[in-house]
């Protein structure tokens, strides 16, 4: 059985690795709660590597939240902006979404 994920223990680890610790609110804290007990409530069912691998994406999402909340610290205007038609790109794994995206984006 995979060693279960301490959620503070990956909260310092993107802490650490960003140099940043403002989250922002704390929206984002009770979702993260579930995450972390439902993955420790399954460990039975991952092998040691994939525990691991759940760690760093979660990791990964904790770090990008703490940059786009420096970046918008940093950039308070982007706030200001009004969203008036925004573009969501949806569809089924492996249909090039994420082509599409690229594309808008471009």
């Amino acid at each position: 059985m995979a060693e279960a994920l301490n959620g503070e223990a990956l909260v310092e680890k993107a802490i650490t690795e960003t140099g940043l610790d403002d989250f922002g609110s704390d929206s984002w804290r009770e979702g993260f709660d579930v995450l972390v007990r439902d993955v420790n409530n399954h460990a039975a069912n991952y092998t040691d590597s994939g525990m691991g691998r759940v760690a760093n994406d979660i990791v990964h999402y904790l770090r990008g939240r703490l940059k786009v909340e420096n970046y918008l610290k940093q950039n308070p205007e982007l706030l200001a902006r009004p969203v008036e038609r925004p573009v969501f790109v949806m569809g089924v794994p492996r249909t090039g979404t994420t082509l599409m995206s690229n594309l808008l984006a471009a």
